[in-house]
């Protein structure tokens, strides 16, 4: 069985990554919607975080500082994003999509 190996060079520095495959990264999930993927990798962190779906179009990840992210997608393509920390809460939604 072949594995898959990762690693980051940060100025000259390498640094293994103990993660199999990556196949998407959080920013994929601003544009295509998910279906049938369960795990995301988050590049700041360098861990793979849990999509959560929650159905209609919607996903969720929460990061290990327990602030999260919800996406909405319609026909495939990401609607809006949820973002929530400690001490925020924002929506993040195309420019389209923006009613002035």
């Amino acid at each position: 069985q072949k594995t898959e190996r990762y690693v980051f060079n940060k100025n000259g520095t390498i640094e293994n990554v103990n993660i199999n495959v990556i196949r998407q990264n959080l920013v994929t999930l601003f544009f295509h919607e998910p279906i049938g993927i369960h795990k995301i990798y988050c590049d700041k962190l360098k861990v793979m975080l849990d999509i959560i779906q929650l159905g209609n179009g919607k996903y969720k990840v929460v990061f290990p500082n327990r602030s999260c992210n919800t996406y909405h997608y319609q026909n495939g393509k990401c609607v809006a994003v949820d973002v929530e920390g400690v001490f925020f809460k924002v929506k993040i939604i195309p420019s389209d999509k923006m009613k002035l």
